[in-house]
């Protein structure tokens, strides 16, 4: 047993290092400007009362957690000059309310999950890792987990709607709630933010739940985080992160119209992250499509990127991207108008009463 545990936990350890990206900031705040201006009036004035910004503003906030470093029992928010990428976005939160909220957050869920090995459980709320043969999400398989991003969107909608926050989350007020939101609803539309490719070792796809979930420490490709185009030098995840070229991030006339054309889904609130990962799902199995790996003998779980065809691939990339980015703004809107529902709307079934 006691092989297998270092093999565990140096798998554990190595997931945590590559996973140090999440949708960009650019990405995350054009979000966040369609659903502003997609609310009703009553959830625009909680934002507002709540939240104390716009949720463009809002939008990186989660990813400013990671500038957040633990000493002991001492938790400080800290400029790394080597990452920034994670300074930029993050100055509307340097004021010493916003940074006392972005450490009391870190710490809170710091050490909260299972199995997390030395790093802090709240990048474990960025993603979910299920493989991509499989048609919708289901918390059986493998690479879900209570504390994945699906988990951390119901934590945040159900302390929205006045409800007990659901462990390992510990989020603090509505404010919060806002602020993970803001977020994981982004990152929850990324499709390598859920789906994943799991690799055997002739670098070939495989389906980790049908052979009872034992398998090779270094076969999941963590969204794409272990898959590297040896011609950017980019990892596939990093490359599905970026904002698509000619997209700013203030969301003008044209993204919002195509917002607004995104159907609401009939089904109770408490059940949409479970539908939207579904739906990313099956966009990743698009994402992996004409794809073909070598694995790295140097770097164990590391895997060299093939195209069949790349610049293919990349048109229809950044239209899966752009296309996911106009569902997440969406959503977003649509699930604060159902907790906080217009006058006209309110007392006829809205989620804020589910």
């Amino acid at each position: 047993m006691q092989p297998r545990l270092i093999v565990g936990l140096t798998a554990v350890l190595l997931t945590l290092s590559l996973r140090a990206h999440a949708f960009d900031a650019a990405a995350h705040r054009l979000i966040g400007s369609i659903a502003d201006q997609q609310l009703n009036p009553v959830a625009r004035q909680h934002v507002l009362t709540d939240l104390g910004y716009d949720l463009r503003t809002a939008g990186p906030w989660a990813d400013c957690v990671r500038n957040v470093k633990r000493d002991g029992d001492q938790y400080r928010y800290t400029l790394d000059p080597q990452h920034p990428e994670y300074h930029a976005p993050c100055t509307a939160f340097e004021s010493p309310q916003e940074q006392a909220r972005l450490e009391d957050y870190a710490r809170r869920h710091w050490q909260t999950c299972d199995g997390a090995g030395g790093g802090p459980c709240h990048g474990r709320y960025h993603y979910t890792d299920v493989a991509i043969q499989h048609r919708r999400y289901e918390r059986r398989w493998l690479g879900t987990r209570d504390d994945d991003i699906v988990g951390a969107i119901a934590a945040a909608i159900a302390v929205l709607q006045g409800k007990p926050c659901p462990p390992p989350f510990r989020i603090a007020d509505t404010k919060e709630a806002l602020l993970m939101l803001a977020h994981f609803v982004g990152d929850l539309h990324q499709p390598l933010h859920v789906g994943s490719v799991y690799l055997n070792t002739d670098a070939q796809p495989f389906d980790p739940d049908a052979n009872g979930k034992t398998l090779h420490p270094d076969a999941d490709t963590h969204g794409g985080n272990a898959l590297q185009d040896p011609q950017t030098g980019r990892n596939l995840h990093a490359a599905w992160d970026r904002i698509p070229d000619g997209l700013g991030d203030i969301a003008d006339a044209t993204l919002v119209r195509q917002a607004q054309r995104v159907p609401p889904s009939p089904a109770p609130i408490d059940r949409w992250p479970m539908i939207w990962a579904t739906e990313s799902l099956q966009v990743a199995r698009r994402a992996f499509n004409g794809l073909a790996y070598t694995a790295d003998p140097q770097r164990p779980g590391q895997w060299q990127l093939q195209f069949v065809d790349r610049a293919r691939y990349q048109r229809d990339q950044a239209a899966l991207q752009q296309q996911a980015i106009i569902r997440a703004g969406a959503r977003l809107a649509q699930l604060l108008n159902t907790v906080w529902p217009s006058q006209d709307h309110a007392g006829h079934g809205d989620g804020g009463s589910r």
